[in-house]
Formats: structure tokens, sequence, C-alpha cells
């Protein structure tokens, strides 16, 4: 929790602004944004959307002014990273400290309990696509699973492979947590949609049905396939399925965040190596 300044609480400056910092690609994106108006909140001042991919896909790109319709920012910028320095901006806030417009732009860095200000449902609000998306169904009397599996997808580097296992876990990772569920509930007919970046997801669900040995399953997935499309409509698809597997991901963390999930089965729940899985292995 956030320290408060001894100072009035209610103060407001005319002169602090907030926004988000985008880096990284679409769930660190989101996550970035959900801390900014998390940080916007706490310190009472106004939240200017900057624009990041895909967002105007979200109903975010709605409810905030956005800085591409501003002039120029005239006034001083401070990128913030930590709970200290957004303590400090409070109480300079609370005594009038700030003399001249500043813009507070929040790093993805930044910790800070988004729910502490935000309410469930306005995060899922803010996060409901502004299209209708349609998707895949499991088949009649079985549950649904997201699994998102992360291989690289030809996009990552090797290096980011190798020295990031909780974020490129190995399929067999995957086979038991999926495995866990089959045991766990063995009279459920499971149904997993695997969303992968991978380019082969062919192959990619071969090698899983391969470590899955249960009769009550059944495994689907996108035959074509790429790292980068279906990206706003796979966070809202794994969010409305039953059950999540999930890497180390900012992505599929956002699908977390808006679903109600049964159960969310991730790193602290299953082992991982650092042996990702290529094709043909």
């Amino acid at each position: 929790m956030l320290a408060t300044c001894i100072a009035s609480l209610t103060k407001t400056n005319d002169n602090v602004f907030v926004t988000n910092l985008p880096l990284g690609r679409t769930g660190a994106h989101l996550g970035c944004y959900l801390k900014a108006k998390a940080a916007a909140a706490y310190l009472g001042a106004p939240f200017i959307l900057t624009l990041f991919p895909y967002s105007a896909e979200f109903s975010l790109h709605n409810s905030d002014p956005q800085r591409s319709k501003f002039a120029a920012f005239a006034g001083k910028k401070v990128t913030v990273k930590t709970t200290k320095q957004l303590e400090k901006i409070k109480c300079d806030i609370s005594k009038n400290h700030i003399k001249q417009p500043t813009l507070y732009v929040i790093h993805g860095c930044l910790r800070i309990n988004i729910r502490e200000f935000l309410s469930d449902e306005e995060i899922k609000t803010l996060l409901s696509p502004l299209k209708k998306i349609d998707g895949p169904t499991p088949p009649p009397g079985y549950t649904s699973v997201a699994v998102h599996v992360r291989t690289g997808g030809g996009f990552d580097s090797e290096l980011s492979i190798a020295t990031q296992p909780e974020h490129f876990t190995g399929i067999h990772y995957y086979a038991t947590q999926m495995q866990h569920l089959a045991d766990k509930y063995p009279d459920t007919k499971f149904w997993f949609f695997i969303f992968t970046d991978d380019q082969h997801p062919a192959k990619l669900v071969s090698a899983l049905s391969k470590l899955v040995n249960a009769p009550n399953i059944s495994m689907e997935y996108r035959r074509k396939n790429r790292h980068n499309i279906n990206i706003v409509e796979d966070i809202i698809l794994m969010s409305r399925c039953r059950y999540l597997i999930k890497p180390k991901s900012s992505y599929s963390g956002m699908a977390a965040i808006i679903g109600k999930h049964e159960e969310v089965l991730d790193l602290k729940s299953g082992a991982y190596t650092n042996n990702p899985w290529r094709p043909g292995k």
C-alpha cells in the first residue's frame, strides 16, 4: 500500500498530469496503462493517454484525453519508476510545491496495486474490445481451458529465450499443468485451446498431445498463426475460458485480470525447465 503524506490528502495541483509509457508489447502496454491510471487516481491528477499499438481497439481509447490530440507538452517531464517517487510527488502536491506544469510518465516497472484504485468492473470495462469478438467454442459437454504457450515465434531472439526460462518454459510445463487438470477432474471433459506465437502450431500441439495421457481431453489451435495476429482477440478469448494455463507473461496476465477463471495455473503451481521447444524436438 502506498504511503500518504501528512499534509492535506484532498489538495490537487493544476500543474500535475499523468501519462503511461508504452514499452514492450501489448501485455506490457496494457499493464503500464492500468498502473498509470491507478497512479493518477492516487495523486488526484488528470490522466492523459499516450497511444500504443492496439489501444484504439479497446474501450480505454475513448475514456481519456489523448496525447496525440494535444500540442507538444511544454512543461517538465518526469519518469516515475518507484513507489518512493510517487509518494514524494503526492506530498509535493499536497504542499503545493509543484510550480510548473509537469507530466509524470509512469514506467511499467512501477509497483502499484491497481485494484486499490481501480475496481474490477472498471478494469474490465477499460479493457473491453470496441468490436464484437467471436471465436472458437468448446464442443458440447466440454470445459474450456486456455493454454498460452510462448516459444518465441521466430520473433524473440535466442538470447531472450535462453535467459528468460520463466517466459519460455518448454512444453513439459504446459503438459504437466494440462495433466494436472485432467487428473484432478477425471469426470470432466477438457477442451484445451492452444494460444501460441509459434510458427508451427500443428507440430507444437502434436508434441503436447503425446505428453498428456488422458482420455477426456481435446486440443484445438489456429491453423494459420503468427506472433503478430489476433492480438486483441486472443486476450479476450483467453479471458472467457473457464481455466487458464500461462507462463510468466503480461499478455495472458491481462486475460487473467479481466477473466473470471475458476483457476489460473501459472509458475506458482507448475515446474518449468530451461529447455525451450523447437519444431522437430
